[in-house]
């Protein structure tokens, strides 16, 4: 008898314990605290199948594809399940490279709904999936880990010396949520993506960069009204033009009020933004979810994403023009290169004449993925999907280019692998292999040469890159092998060259130092017809022949400078 009591206690405790997990599970889920729900619907036994459904939706929505098809093959053949998920796991078994079964699955929902456009867009899409599945990867992406929490981060603009960006915190408002009884120990509070009171609120921050190193990030501006959301600055007034989104009284992450653009100053004593305006667009109303902009050189010109009336689809990018009086004209459409049924985000202008953006409606790797195109006059042409690993199967919404350097930069995205939770920041760069130079340039009393422009020159003279050393003097190339190169490193009247062939004898891991020698340079500044300095425009020196000695790009601010030979003309 007593043997009988004390195996039914114990089941008693079992089921009392799955039943507290099963719960903690659901009020996670409620709370849209996917990633934490995951941890208590899989030490449920016996999940039933509308928990099993819930818990392949968490994998799903935190873009683990391979556990959410897992978890949807158990039920998918269920009576009565919704159709919808049909089309979640030929998603879940495309992004697993099964794209012959994820085929059966897209074909299978559209036969329910022909007019579904992303169930038929994913049928498009399969051919180049399949294509770029195993296709080789030229640059390696690193996470952020300093930086990147399980909330966003994300919008990094190049600033001073360093970059800023938007990121979340959770900002205290106990005003009703689902309860999430915190009884359980084991529950990772730390871990919650919007917390039981409370819910993200963006903010800016600034990070220096030293080299390949970057800072603390400090904070820099802030707002208890409004979130700071996808933002740019101009140069010429330093002004900050940003998607403000005002804060609800009550908490719920699917709604939210409508974005819109405004402008504002720096105060970064207060750490806030003063002299907030709305940014006054001919024909934008409020009830137009607008914002991401991204403007011109000059400031003259402002690219941006919005759901006003009559457009493609979703969200559309335009662009709009400002006029003497600081209001902007009537945005004009960029047309359907750029725009779709779907929804197009996140533009980055970048020289004047590349716009990227993320799209969900052009055939690409799946979610949001990142496209540039050449923008001419009124239109965009062109259009081209950039690779893997700056887009994946997840979202991928963000990019900033290096601007002497377009093979390094910062990309952001939501993708499971190597991220964090939310949207994170990533740095990207050239995979590094055994072909590579590397050192530092010194100035002829042996000390270091900060800031010195150096140039990577091929076997013809035409220049291939150019950096400026770090703090530490040095540099860094990424080569190809079984090729020859020069090396130009200038100051203002000093110069330093060094000719390196990749053979044999080469070996990657020995630096290649630099030392500064008193020689003649020419120098100067690239400028439009408007006197604006020009970035990255092509630079020739000839000899008095018409024969070209060497070519060289401006920099980000439009000065070039070349190392002159002795007796040439």
């Amino acid at each position: 008898m007593k043997i009988y009591f004390l195996q039914l206690f114990i089941a008693f405790g079992i089921v009392s314990s799955s039943f507290a997990q099963l719960k903690e599970a659901n009020d996670l889920f409620d709370n849209f605290e996917y990633r934490e729900a995951i941890k208590y619907f899989e030490i449920v036994e016996n999940l039933d199948e509308e928990n099993r459904l819930k818990l392949a939706f968490c994998y799903f929505r935190i873009h683990d594809f391979k556990n959410a098809q897992f978890q949807f093959s158990n039920v998918i053949s269920s009576e009565g399940i919704s159709p919808i998920n049909y089309h979640f796991y030929g998603i879940c078994l495309k992004n697993i490279g099964r794209f012959d079964e994820a085929r059966i699955w897209f074909l299978r929902y559209q036969k329910l709904d022909s007019l579904d456009f992303f169930n038929n867009l994913n049928i498009e899409e399969l051919e180049f999936q399949k294509s770029q599945f195993d296709a080789p990867e030229r640059l390696e992406i690193i996470n952020l880990t300093s930086i990147n929490s399980g909330l966003s981060e994300f919008c990094p603009r190049y600033f001073k010396d360093g970059f800023i960006y938007c990121d979340e915190v959770k900002f205290d408002e106990s005003n009703k949520r689902p309860h999430i009884d915190y009884g359980n120990d084991s529950l990772d509070i730390d871990a919650l993506e919007y917390g039981s009171a409370e819910r993200p609120l963006a903010e800016l921050y600034y990070v220096p960069i030293t080299g390949d190193m970057h800072g603390t990030p400090k904070l820099i501006a802030e707002d208890d009204h409004f979130h700071i959301g996808d933002f740019d600055i101009d140069e010429i007034t330093g002004e900050i033009y940003f998607t403000k989104i005002d804060l609800l009284n009550k908490w719920n992450p699917q709604s939210r009020s409508h974005p819109r653009l405004f402008k504002a100053k720096f105060d970064t004593i207060n750490k806030k933004l003063i002299d907030v305006k709305k940014v006054k667009v001919k024909k934008l109303h409020d009830e137009d979810g607008s914002g991401h902009p991204t403007l011109s050189a000059d400031g003259n010109r402002m690219y941006f994403s919005s759901d006003r009336p009559k457009g493609y689809g979703g969200s559309d990018l335009y662009y709009t023009e400002k006029l003497p009086n600081g209001n902007w004209t009537e945005p004009i459409n960029l047309g359907e290169e750029v725009n779709t049924p779907g929804d197009e985000l996140y533009p980055y202008l970048f020289r004047d004449s590349c716009l990227y953006f993320s799209s969900n409606g052009h055939i690409g790797f799946g979610g949001l993925d990142l496209f540039k195109v050449t923008v001419k006059g009124s239109g965009a042409i062109q259009r081209e999907i950039l690779p893997k690993p700056l887009n994946s199967e997840s979202d991928d919404i963000g990019l900033l280019l290096n601007e002497n350097n377009t093979d390094e930069g910062f990309v952001v995205s939501n993708r499971f692998h190597g991220g964090f939770g939310d949207d994170d920041m990533f740095r990207f760069r050239l995979k590094l292999d055994d072909s590579y130079v590397q050192g530092m340039v010194k100035n002829e009393d042996g000390s270091v040469a900060s800031n010195a422009l150096v140039k990577l020159l091929g076997a013809d003279g035409r220049e291939i890159m150019q950096v400026k050393t770090d703090e530490n003097g040095k540099y860094f190339f990424d080569l190809d092998s079984n090729e020859t190169y020069q090396l130009i490193a200038t100051t203002n009247g000093h110069v330093a060259k060094k000719k390196i062939t990749l053979d044999s004898d080469w070996s990657s891991k020995n630096p290649l130092d630099l030392t500064l020698m008193p020689a003649q340079t020419v120098q100067g500044f690239v400028l439009d017809q408007v006197g604006v300095e020009v970035a990255a425009k092509t630079v020739y020196l000839l000899d008095d022949s018409g024969v070209l000695l060497v070519q060289t790009s401006t920099d980000d601010k439009g000065r070039y400078q070349l190392a002159l030979e002795n007796n040439k003309k």
